[in-house]
């Protein structure tokens, strides 16, 4: 089967005659067109397929059927159309998916698929999508996908009431250019903490720390030879072991109520301000490369004391995790606490001021997770991974300081 577009777990394939009855059978359910004027009879389906072919025609995309890659089953449709927006002709994509694949992220999944393939394919500087207001799945969908609400129209028949767009600048700076997707869409059927997961986030919904001091006296000693700062030194460090296991990047889509794992995730530090008392958050993006990473935190450091702004934006960063340096005291517990319900899955993780115990120097550092993604032993296990990765950066320094 020839494929348009792939994606991990879908295929999408050029709309053919056979796929009209599997499709009407879509477009016809009031529950999968609820979110639309109404559901289509057979004649309008027909239109509504012409329409879009000959947008296929006249553009080169238009109308895509979504299928399962690995039976070949046909799910719904995805498609980008080219619309007048706003006296501009630009892509739209739209797609529909059968309701007994629900809350699989196959939607998402293919309109994200259909978005790179624009962007990398077309020369348009934005593409859109439009919906009700009233779908939540959808616009968390868009959300998800980089997309920002832009427009909100007063519609009386409310067959369309928002717009949201994503840039290609947008689109370059989260995918870096390459269309590569910065999350995947776990299948909660098959989730390995499946029965961990339904509990703690619907019958008991809570969160799991613990505070254990951690030695980093070879950290200090190196960061110290080397002339670089210790604490982005931990940030580094940080990044490293929280990025080498899926069970620590997970995130919640909590309008389509999906559960999903970053490709990546990045801390977000502060920078304290003597004069305010104040802090500003520092977003810096995680590389492996240790030499840029330092580099970048460093001058993104620099730039967020030019600022007395809190700044911070969570929505723009779903992917970034709170690392906080509490430079004031070497504590011995401290507890985060986030309201019930709130299914917030990035990880939260603080330090004090290190110590000496016994010559040797002892750091507290607290570690928080979500309970539905994460029990006692994964939490504890961010501490070896913390005492391997600055082993890993120790030697790495000690190179540094040799050349």
């Amino acid at each position: 089967m020839k494929f348009i577009i792939e994606t991990e777990r879908l295929g999408l394939r050029e709309y053919t005659p056979g796929d009209f009855d599997a499709l009407y059978e879509i477009l016809s359910d009031p529950e999968t067109m609820q979110h639309y004027p109404a559901p289509y009879d057979k004649e309008g389906t027909r239109r509504w397929i012409d329409w879009n072919l000959d947008n296929y025609a006249r553009y080169g995309f238009g109308l895509w059927a979504v299928v399962l890659k690995e039976t070949g089953e046909f799910i719904g449709d995805c498609g980008i159309t080219i619309q007048n927006i706003d006296g501009e002709m630009l892509p739209e994509i739209g797609y529909h998916i059968h309701r007994k694949y629900w809350r699989k992220g196959y939607g998402g999944e293919a309109a994200r698929a259909v978005r790179d393939w624009a962007f990398r394919n077309t020369e348009y500087d934005a593409v859109w999508s439009y919906m009700k207001f009233t779908n939540a799945a959808s616009r968390a969908t868009a959300a998800a996908n980089g997309m920002k609400l832009v427009k909100e129209y007063d519609d009386p028949k409310n067959t369309v009431s928002c717009a949201y767009a994503i840039t290609r600048a947008e689109w370059e700076a989260l995918t870096g250019g390459s269309g590569k997707s910065d999350y995947k869409i776990i299948d909660q059927d098959q989730y390995y903490r499946k029965g961990v997961f339904r509990h703690f986030s619907e019958d008991c919904r809570c969160s799991t720390s613990i505070t254990a001091r951690v030695d980093v006296t070879d950290l200090a000693d190196c960061s110290g030879k080397t002339g670089t700062k210790f604490h982005i030194n931990f940030l580094y460090v940080l990044s490293s072991a929280l990025n080498s296991r899926d069970d620590y990047r997970m995130g919640w889509l909590w309008e389509a109520r999906e559960l999903i794992c970053y490709d990546r995730i990045h801390p977000t530090h502060y920078v304290f301000h003597e004069d305010t008392e104040t802090c500003t958050p520092v977003y810096t993006t995680y590389t492996e490369e240790y030499v840029l990473f330092y580099r970048n935190a460093l001058a993104d450091l620099e730039k967020a004391k030019q600022t007395r702004e809190y700044g911070l934006d969570a929505v723009h960063h779903p992917n970034w995790f709170d690392a906080s340096y509490i430079s004031w005291l070497s504590y011995d517990s401290l507890n985060i606490e986030l309201p019930d319900g709130h299914l917030y899955f990035m990880p939260i993780v603080n330090w004090g001021r290190y110590r000496e115990e016994n010559g040797r120097l002892m750091m507290p550092v607290s570690v928080r997770l979500n309970h539905a993604v994460a029990d006692g032993y994964l939490v504890a296990n961010v501490f070896k991974l913390l005492e391997e990765e600055m082993k890993k950066l120790c030697s790495r320094l000690k190179e540094y300081g040799s050349g």
